[in-house]
């Protein structure tokens, strides 16, 4: 195919743009875990994370380089999605052919965008993953296919689910033994790194305490609000696409699909549209052959039935991602703004303060530190576990932090309203200002 860089470049071009026309999600997680590992702070020991450890540090690490703001928090993610859009073209073109491969690029950034693809979660980090096991198999390339797996598990646990399509490719292979045997070689490798990683500084035990035992074991029996029926509805229609597929009866697609299925797994229990993103390679991967495929059977119904899929599925994602321009920053809009250039008159770098209810990136913006040590999210989920809320309200009452910031409560979401915590506040602290339902408090023995 003549022509075919010029046309890579131009949508590598146009994802950027959507990019940058759409509204970002800067997670507060993903700037100050971060930040506090720079501070010294351990993972799992000093700070409650329930997630795989890649992320965090590969995220602490770029940060330590070229510094941590939300500006480079942005560039650290449009650089993941760039180079998921060219391992995805050029996986695509091995497999198949140029045409195929351009076609999966470009229905894979409309679908990025849409799936709310602008912000860097572990699901975002994961999405490089399913694509190159899936590539790695059809090339049967055995040990490597473990190790991105296991590098997988490491960047979220939710990548357990992809042993359901690689054991069914294992159970289609000719070379089951060597295919276990350089598997589980691969696997064990990683497992090991990672434990004397953990043993050099003494996190094994609080590893398996919060990212096994309460990520795996307690976490999800939190079930989150499921959306509208149109949302979840319009969410699963671009799942439409296998329907055709799957009548021309072709085993490979099935595959491709069974990808597809479990690549969205992480929306159980909470669901969000950015947990289908490392789906969305494979999604596309079926637009690209419905595509060809209707070149095929041009004389009967399925080229009809298939154009109207993809015609009801493009009306869905232009919609949604015009919703989504020129929206201010999420975790980071106007009000935000101010609340941070507040906190940051008021106190000096490092100083400990308190935040609650309200997001932690405003820590690092702010250059100061957290008033509890080991810092446990301010959720339910993790404030109601046994002991969790006694413990925060020691660490509050010994530490003293000067000044104190609490977000607003309405009756949907009075369950963060913290009795202990809470009740300390009330009788401690003063409120000094409040912006847009935000209160900024301080110790009344400092007044």
């Amino acid at each position: 195919m003549k022509h075919w860089r010029l046309i890579l470049a131009l949508f590598l071009g146009l994802h950027l743009l959507l990019l940058l026309s759409t509204q970002f999600t800067a997670w507060p997680e993903m700037l100050f875990w971060p930040y506090l590992v720079l501070k010294g702070w351990l993972p799992y020991k000093d700070i409650g994370i329930v997630h795989s450890p890649l992320l965090v540090l590969e995220l602490s690490f770029f940060y330590k380089v070229f510094g941590l703001r939300i500006l480079q928090q942005k560039i650290f993610t449009w650089l993941l999605i760039v180079v998921l859009d060219l391992l995805l073209f050029k996986l695509s073109k091995k497999l198949f052919d140029t045409q195929k491969a351009l076609l999966t690029l470009f229905f894979f950034i409309v679908l990025q965008v849409y799936y709310d693809g602008n912000g860097v979660w572990f699901d975002h980090a994961l999405a490089i993953f399913p694509i190159s096991i899936f590539y790695l198999l059809e090339k049967k390339r055995f040990f490597l296919t473990g190790l991105c797996w296991a590098i997988a598990f490491l960047t979220k646990q939710t990548a357990f689910w992809f042993l359901i399509p690689i054991f069914y490719s294992l159970c289609l292979s000719r070379h089951k033994k060597q295919f276990s045997s350089s598997f589980a070689q691969a696997v064990l490798l990683i497992g090991c790194i990672l434990f004397v990683g953990l043993a050099i500084f003494g996190l094994q035990k609080d590893y398996l305490h919060w990212a096994i035992a309460f990520g795996i074991g307690t976490l999800p029996k939190f079930s989150g609000r499921l959306p509208e029926t149109k949302v979840l509805l319009m969410s699963f229609l671009p799942y439409l696409f296998f329907i055709p597929l799957i009548v021309a009866k072709k085993k490979k697609y099935f595959t491709i699909l069974l990808w597809a299925m479990v690549g969205m797994m992480g929306t159980f229990p909470r669901f969000e549209l950015f947990h289908f993103q490392p789906a969305l390679p494979f999604i596309a991967l079926s637009f690209s052959l419905l595509v060809v495929s209707i070149k095929k059977y041009h004389r009967t119904l399925y080229p009809l039935a298939s154009l109207t899929i993809m015609l009801l599925v493009f009306v869905m994602l232009a919609r949604g991602i015009a919703r989504k321009l020129n929206q201010p920053d999420r975790f980071n809009d106007t009000n935000d703004q101010k609340i941070a250039q507040v906190v940051d008159e008021l106190t000096s770098p490092n100083q400990l303060i308190f935040v609650t209810n309200y997001w932690d990136n405003l820590y690092p913006i702010t250059k100061t530190l957290p008033a509890i040590k080991p810092f446990i999210p301010q959720l339910p989920q993790y404030i109601y576990q046994p002991g969790v809320e006694e413990g925060i309200l020691k660490n509050l009452e010994i530490t003293r932090p000067r000044l104190v910031v609490r977000g607003e409560f309405d009756s949907a979401s009075s369950v963060y309203r913290f009795p202990l915590i809470n009740d300390y506040i009330d009788k401690n602290y003063k409120i000094l200002t409040t912006i847009n339902g935000v209160d900024i408090m301080q110790l009344i023995a400092d007044l």
